[in-house]
This record gives structure tokens, sequence and C-alpha cells, in this order.
């Protein structure tokens, strides 16, 4: 009840464009976390052997609440330089004329592209 209390009091000086940036950066963290398991997890599976961590970063496209553009680098244990990029769309229904659902990415080690993924949700 005091948790909900102090919640309740910190939000009131709030105004809504900042609760909602604050709700972005909390949607784009969460994202960046997903997307890292993601992009590794395909890497692996392409027989990529990273040489410690992806560093990636998620921020919503300037124009659409519901994208996200999305970008990873990192080092295989050979020393090629891998990178994932790509887009993720949040929404739950899709046009005909936007953009795909889910997370489209593409891998890509040296030159050489690695995988590429459409409409992955929950796995591909």
């Amino acid at each position: 009840m005091a948790v909900a209390a102090l919640a309740a009091g910190t939000m009131t000086g709030c105004s809504s464009d900042e609760l909602n940036s604050g709700l972005v950066k909390v949607e784009e963290a969460t994202l960046r976390v997903l997307t890292t398991r993601a992009a590794t997890e395909e890497l692996k599976k392409a027989g990529v052997r990273l040489d410690g961590k992806l560093s990636c970063t998620v921020t919503q496209a300037p124009d659409d609440r519901k994208l996200f553009n999305l970008s990873c680098d990192g080092t295989t244990s050979e020393g090629s330089k891998a990178v994932v990029f790509g887009q993720l769309n949040t929404e739950q229904s899709r046009d005909a004329d936007g953009p795909a659902r889910g997370l489209n990415f593409v891998g890509v080690v040296g030159d050489r592209v690695v995988f590429q993924k459409q409409n992955c949700m929950g796995g591909c």
C-alpha cells in the first residue's frame, strides 16, 4: 500500500510526455535484453561462436511508436566482426501495407550473411 501511494505521489509530478518517455525507456531496455538473447541464439544456430557478449541497442523508431530499430555488435572467437541489425514491430495486428510483424533481423559475420529471419514471434 505504501509503495502504491509513493508511486502515485511520484507520478503526479510528471507530465504524460515524461511518463511515456519513461515507459519507452523501460520497453527499450526490455527489448534490448530479448534482442540480445535472440541475436546470440541465432548466431549460435548459424555456427558462429562469439568471443564475449554482443552489445545491442534498441531505439524506438521516430515515426512509429510500435517499431523499434535494433543493432548488435560483437566479435567472433576467430576475431571477425559480428553484426546483427533489424527492426521489431510490437503491433499486435498488421495491415497488408504495413511492416512485417515481429522481429525481422539479419546476422552478418565479416562480409557474409549468416542468417536472415522475418516475422519471428517468440522464437524463430
